[in-house]
């Protein structure tokens, strides 16, 4: 019995193939996948808008540390 996570995973993943994986060789053959993957990718996605919104990036807060800086950031993705 197992009772890893991990080793749960790997075994149901193993068998697993996506269904929008690309299994070509060709560039021709990555094309064909490309035209029936953007459609489901679209509608997967969903909605975008029409227009770019202004990012409108804000830093938030800011932590020096020895080697690095770490700033928390908040930037617009959608209008409103």
């Amino acid at each position: 019995m197992l009772f890893s996570s991990a080793e749960i995973l790997e075994r149901d993943f193993a068998d697993h193939k996506p269904r929008l994986a690309f299994d070509g060789d060709t560039f021709e053959g990555w094309q064909e996948w490309r035209e029936r993957l953007l459609p489901e990718l679209r509608q997967l996605l969903g909605p975008v808008p029409d227009e770019a919104t202004p990012l409108n990036p804000q830093i938030l807060s800011t932590q020096t540390f020895e080697k690095f800086t770490v700033h928390k950031v908040v930037y617009s993705s959608r209008p409103n």
